[in-house]
């Protein structure tokens, strides 16, 4: 709901007077979400690790849209994927003219062979 209404400009200083400092939903609005239909043990299954203790997962978002082409997109999820487990998409990224998306995701699933070849262990884009 707050990436719809304000989008991911909270923490950047270009925006000054279109902070949210305080929001409220209604507690009848609250009870609708019953919660993420993930959770710990589902990506253990997902990332092929045991089902009671699979250990801490680490994540990250990389940002392409502050100017990240594919190639080093790509050279950044490597990077990350060496020692992490999924990646998130930037949420507003789409089609930008310097990172179109059928340019990116080659590079991306090249960085995700590579390192699940190294590393041994499954990894996540989304």
């Amino acid at each position: 709901v707050l990436t719809l209404s304000i989008g991911n400009n909270q923490g950047m200083g270009d925006v000054e007077y279109g902070k949210i400092y305080d929001i409220y939903f209604p507690p009848a609005y609250l009870r609708l979400f019953d919660g993420p239909n993930c959770n710990v043990v589902d990506m253990w299954r997902i990332l092929n690790r045991g089902m009671s203790n699979g250990g801490l997962i680490v994540g990250t978002i990389i940002k392409p849209k502050l100017g990240l082409q594919p190639k080093p997109f790509g050279e950044a999820c490597y990077a990350f994927w060496q020692g992490g487990d999924f990646i998130k998409n930037d949420e507003p990224q789409g089609n930008q003219v310097f990172c179109q998306m059928n340019e990116c995701i080659p590079e991306v699933v090249k960085a995700m062979r590579a390192a699940i070849k190294e590393t041994g262990s499954s990894k996540l884009f989304s």
